[in-house]
C-alpha cells in the first residue's frame, strides 16, 4: 500500500479527487457515528451477549442489522443526519491518514455499536469490481452501491461477534457492480459485544477508480481546500496548562485565504473566551490557564469568510492546578486529611468513603450508592470498582451504625444478587480476566462472605461461608503469584491504584483472625509502595507500563499514581483520581518510613532492573535530572493494545515516548490508539541512559512516532540528523534512521516526531550537566557518532556506554558481548528479589524489611 503518498495527520490529499490503483486504499470517507446502544437497559439485569443460553442475542442483532441496511439506502452527503436505533448523528469528514478507519468508545454499558461510512467512487465503465476489506475487531458489515445492498458478511453464515476478540481480524473478498461514472459507496459496520470498537480498511483488487468525499458544497465561492488548509495551519503548542501558563495557538505555513479565524475555549459546556483574528496572524493568545476551571476543556476554531463560518477543528486540552506540597514524613496526617477533604467534594463512590472517614456519615449520598448498586444489579463492566467503597462503608459501620437502613439494605441486596466469578451463572458485561479485576472480584467475594456468612446468595445458591472460602483461596493464590512473579499489568499507572484498593480492602476489612491473608496483603502493598518510591520521578510513575492510557502519558499529572505519590512521598498531584488515594488515606496501612527517603534521593543515580509477569524485563534509570525506562526485547512485532515500551521523563512533568499506532484516533474504545499501546511492538533495548527502538510497522501500523512537546523545553536544536533538547540540567538527543518530520498539522502539530518508513530505528541518548558539562558538548559528541546498518544490524557507538548492536533477530550486543535481559524480579540499590522465590529484601541505610510470600507468610 503506497502510504508514502499521504501527507500528515490530517491529510489534505483526502480532500481531492484522486485515482487509486490495484491494492490502494479506497478513501476518503465521510462517516456517521459511531452509534453506541446499551441493550442491557431493555432487560434489567441482562445483556444480549454471545453466551446467552438462547438465541435471543442473535435475534436482536439480526434486527439491528436489518435496521442498519435501511440506513444504507439513502444517498449521503456531509452534514446529512442519520437515525439508527433511536440515535441521530451527522455525517462528518473522517480526517485520518491511517489505513484502518477505526471507531469506538469504551463504556461499561455498551453492547451494540455501529458506524456508517460513505464515499464517491468513479468507475471508468459499467461492470463489476473486486474488493478486499480487512475488518477488526470482528464486526459484521454490509456494503451498498447507490442505495442497494450488494454485500453482507453475514449473508451465507451468520457469525455472532465475540466480546473479547481483541486481535481478531477478518478478510472479506467480494465484488460490487458499479455503473460508469459516479457511484455512492456506503458501508455499515456493526458489532454486538462489550468492547464497542472496531475498524476496517478497503482495497481494490484490479480496477482503477477515482474516489472523493461527498462534501457539502460551500457557498460564496469559497474553496474547500483553502478552508481546510487554513484550519490545519493553526494549532495549540501544548495540551495541558497550569493556571499561570499562556494558552495560545501557533500558525505554521502560509495561508492564502482572505478571512479570519474564530477561536473559542469551551469548558464544561460553556464558552470561556472568544477571539476572532486575521488568518495572517502568527500567534493567537487565548488567555491563561487561570481563566479555565480545573479539568478538561476544548479549543475550537473555524474559518470566517464574509461573516460566515466554514469548517471546524477541536483540540482537547486540560487545565491543572498543582497540589501544594506538604513536605516531611511527620506531616503525613495533614496530607491524609487534605486528600480526604479534596475528594469528599466530589460525588463518586470514593467521595462517600471520604465523607464517612471524616466523620460526616450524614453526608453519604444514597443516590450515588444506589447507582453503584444498579451497576452491580445490571452486572456492568467495572461494577467491581464500585463494590469496594461499599465494602469499606459496611466494615466501618459494623461499629458505628451510622448509615441509614435504606443504604444498608440497598447494598445488601446488590451483594446478595451479584455474580462473583466465572464459574457462577450469568450472562453479562462483567470483565473478570484482567489482573486488577481478578483481585477486585476475589476480595469482594471473600468480604461478602465475612459480612453475610449464613445468608444464601441468590445467583448461585451458595452461602456466605461458601463465598468466603472460595474468595479466600482465589485471593491468596493471586497474592502469592504477584509476590513471586510480579504483575502482568506491571507498573500500570492506570491499574496500580485498582489492585491496591482490593488489597487494602483485605488488609483493613479482613477478620483479625485471618493472619495469613492480612500478612500477604501487607507484604504486597509494601512491594507496591516500594516500586512507587523507587521508580517515580517528581511523583510520576514514568516507566514502561503493562497497561496504560494515552491521557496519563501525555498529561503526567493525571497519572493514576500521582495522588498516591503525593500522599506518601510529597511529590505528585492529587488531581481527579480518587481510586487508591481515598482508601489509602483512610487505611491503617503505612509503608516503611524509609521509603520516603528512597523517593527523595536526588544526589545519586539509581539503576533498577525488573522482571514482571511471564517475560517483561525492563530497566528504570533514575537520575536527579531525568528518568529513563525501557522494556527489553519484549515480543517484537506483536500487537499489544496497552503495552508502553519506552519513556524518558524530565523535570516539570515533561515526557517523551514512542509508539507504532494502529489508528490516529484516541479514546477508551481504541486499543491501541494513537499514543497508547502498539499495533506492532518494537524490538527495544536500553542500557542506563541509552535506548534503541527498532520498528517494523507492518500493514496496519503505518508509521512510528514520538511524543515531543518542544515548547516545554528550554532549548531545542536540529543538527546532523539529530534533534536535541535541554530541560534545566538534563539533555536528550533523538536520531531516526530514515529521518523524521515534525508533525505539521492535526492535534499534535509541532508536538510529535514522525517516521513513515516501513522499517526504522530510533536512538535516544540522554545526558546531564553533571556528566557532560555544557549542552554544547553533549550535542557535539552525539553529532560525531554515525549510527548505521551492518548486516541487518543497527550499530550505534554511544559516547557514554559504548557500542550497541541489535537487529530484528539474534542477540543484542553491547561492547562485543551478548546481553542477557532476563532479570531478577527486583534488582535495585534499595531492594532485591529472585524471580519466583517469594522473598523480597528492601532496605536503605541501616533500615530494612524482609518480606516472604507463602501460606504462612510473615513480614
Amino acid at each position: 500500500m503506497p502510504k508514502e503518498k499521504w501527507s500528515t495527520f490530517r491529510s489534505l490529499h483526502a480532500f481531492q479527487v484522486r485515482e487509486i490503483q490495484t491494492g490502494d486504499l479506497v478513501r476518503p470517507w465521510i462517516g456517521a457515528g459511531p452509534f453506541f446502544i446499551d441493550l442491557s437497559r431493555e432487560v434489567p439485569g441482562r445483556s444480549f451477549f454471545e453466551d446467552l443460553p438462547s438465541d435471543t442475542g442473535v435475534a436482536v442483532f439480526r434486527q439491528c442489522l436489518s435496521d442498519g441496511e435501511t440506513c444504507l439506502k439513502t444517498a449521503r452527503t456531509e452534514g446529512d443526519r442519520l437515525t439508527f436505533m433511536g440515535q441521530t448523528l451527522p455525517y462528518e469528514v473522517i480526517r485520518t491518514e491511517d489505513p484502518l478507519i477505526t471507531w469506538g468508545r469504551y463504556h461499561r454499558g455498551n453492547t451494540l455499536s455501529a458506524m456508517f461510512l460513505a464515499t464517491r467512487v468513479v468507475a471508468p465503465k459499467t461492470g463489476s469490481a473486486r474488493f478486499v476489506m480487512h475488518v477488526r475487531i470482528d464486526n459484521q458489515v454490509a456494503v451498498a452501491v447507490n442505495g442497494v445492498v450488494q454485500y453482507r458478511s453475514y449473508e451465507k453464515e451468520f457469525i455472532r461477534t465475540q466480546a473479547s476478540s481483541w486481535a481478531a481480524e477478518q478478510t472479506l473478498n467480494f465484488e460490487l457492480n458499479l455503473k460508469a461514472g459516479e457511484n455512492l459507496l456506503t458501508i455499515g459496520s456493526f458489532r454486538l459485544g462489550r468492547i464497542s470498537s472496531g475498524g476496517l480498511y478497503l482495497e481494490t483488487v484490479d480496477t482503477p477508480l477515482q474516489v472523493s468525499a461527498p462534501f457539502l458544497s460551500l457557498s460564496d465561492g469559497v474553496d474547500r481546500l483553502s478552508v481546510e488548509t487554513a484550519l490545519d495551519a493553526f494549532y495549540p503548542t501544548r495540551e495541558w496548562f497550569y493556571p499561570h501558563e499562556t494558552i495560545r495557538l501557533s500558525r505554521d505555513g502560509h495561508v492564502t485565504l482572505d478571512g479570519e479565524l474564530a477561536c473559542e475555549m469551551v469548558a464544561h459546556g460553556k464558552t470561556v473566551t472568544n477571539r476572532t483574528v486575521a488568518l495572517s496572524t502568527k500567534d493567537v493568545v487565548l488567555g491563561t490557564g487561570a481563566e479555565v476551571e480545573n479539568g478538561a476543556f476544548e479549543i475550537c476554531t473555524s474559518v470566517v469568510v464574509k461573516g460566515k463560518k466554514f469548517g471546524s477543528r477541536r483540540f482537547n486540552s486540560v487545565c491543572l492546578t498543582p497540589t501544594p506540597a506538604l513536605p516531611g514524613w511527620h506531616r503525613f496526617e495533614e496530607r491524609r486529611i487534605q486528600a480526604l477533604e479534596h475528594f469528599s467534594a466530589r460525588n463518586d463512590m470514593w467521595a462517600q468513603v471520604a465523607r464517612y472517614a471524616l466523620g460526616r456519615s450524614e453526608d453519604v449520598d444514597f443516590a450515588v450508592i444506589d447507582d453503584a448498586c444498579d451497576q452491580m444489579d445490571r452486572r456492568l463492566d467495572c461494577a467491581d470498582f464500585g463494590a469496594h467503597p461499599m465494602l469499606w462503608l459496611l466494615h466501618w459501620d459494623q461499629k458505628k451504625n451510622a448509615l441509614s437502613a435504606q443504604i444498608k439494605n440497598r447494598i445488601t441486596t446488590a451483594f446478595h444478587n451479584f455474580r462473583y466469578w466465572t464459574d457462577e451463572p450469568g450472562s453479562d458485561c462483567l470483565v473478570m480476566g484482567t489482573e486488577n479485576h481478578q483481585i477486585l472480584f476475589h476480595v469482594a467475594e471473600y468480604l461478602a462472605g465475612v459480612f453475610w456468612p449464613e445468608e444464601v446468595f441468590s445467583n448461585c445458591n451458595m452461602t456466605g461461608k461458601d463465598h468466603f472460602e472460595k474468595g479466600r483461596a482465589l485471593a491468596i493464590n493471586w497474592l502469592l503469584n504477584r509476590g513471586k512473579t510480579g504483575f502482568r499489568e506491571w507498573h500500570s499507572s492506570s491499574y496500580y491504584p485498582h489492585w491496591m484498593v482490593a488489597v487494602l480492602s483485605l488488609y483493613d476489612c479482613a477478620p483479625e483472625s485471618d493472619v495469613a491473608i492480612r500478612t500477604l496483603s501487607k507484604n504486597l502493598l509494601t512491594v507496591g509502595y516500594f516500586n512507587l518510591a523507587n521508580d517515580s520521578f517528581e511523583g510520576i510513575l514514568g516507566t514502561s507500563h503493562g497497561r496504560v492510557y494515552a491521557p496519563m502519558l501525555k498529561v503526567p499529572d493525571t497519572d493514576g499514581c500521582a495522588g498516591l505519590n503525593w500522599l506518601f512521598y510529597e511529590a505528585g498531584h492529587l488531581g481527579t483520581h480518587s481510586t487508591g488515594v481515598v482508601p489509602m488515606a483512610a487505611s491503617s496501612f503505612r509503608p516503611p518510613a524509609f521509603f520516603a527517603d528512597i523517593a527523595a534521593v536526588k544526589d545519586r543515580v539509581i539503576l533498577t532492573r525488573h522482571h514482571q509477569g511471564n517475560d517483561a524485563n525492563f530497566i528504570v534509570y533514575r537520575t536527579p535530572d531525568y528518568m529513563m525506562s525501557v522494556l527489553q526485547d519484549y515480543l517484537p512485532g506483536q500487537k499489544r493494545p496497552q503495552v508502553h515500551t519506552f519513556q524518558i521523563t524530565f523535570q516539570d512533568r515533561i515526557a517523551i515516548f514512542f509508539s507504532c499506532p494502529e489508528t490516529s484516533r484516541e479514546g477508551g474504545g481504541h486499543r491501541p490508539d494513537y499514543w497508547s499501546g502498539n499495533a506492532y511492538l518494537p524490538r527495544a533495548f536500553g542500557e542506563k541512559n541509552v535506548a534503541m527502538l527498532l520498528f517494523q510497522p507492518g500493514h496496519v501500523g503505518w508509521m512510528s512516532h514520538g511524543y515531543f512537546e518542544r515548547d516545554r523545553f528550554d532549548e531545542v536544536r536540529e543538527q546532523e540528523g539529530w534533534i536535541f533538547a535541554r530541560k534545566n540540567r538534563a539533555y536528550v538527543g533523538i536520531w531516526s534512521e530514515n529521518g523524521y518530520e515534525i508533525g505539521a498539522n492535526g492535534p499534535y502539530a509541532g508536538r510529535e516526531l514522525i517516521c513513515r518508513a516501513a522499517e526504522n530505528a530510533w536512538i535516544i541518548e540522554a545526558g546531564r550537566e553533571a556528566d557532560w558539562g555544557t549542552f554544547e558538548k553533549f550535542v557535539m559528541a552525539l553529532c560525531q557518532t554515525k549510527p548505521h546498518r551492518k548486516n541487518e544490524q543497527m550499530v550505534y557507538s554511544s559516547p557514554s556506554i559504548g557500542t550497541v548492536q541489535m537487529g530484528w533477530d539474534g542477540s543484542i550486543v553491547l561492547n562485543n558481548k551478548p546481553i542477557d535481559t532476563n532479570y531478577p524480579l527486583l534488582d535495585s540499590p534499595f531492594g532485591t528479589s529472585v524471580y519466583g522465590s517469594g522473598k523480597v529484601r528492601l532496605h536503605a541505610g541501616a533500615e530494612q524489611v524482609i518480606l516472604t510470600f507463602g501460606e504462612n507468610s510473615k513480614g
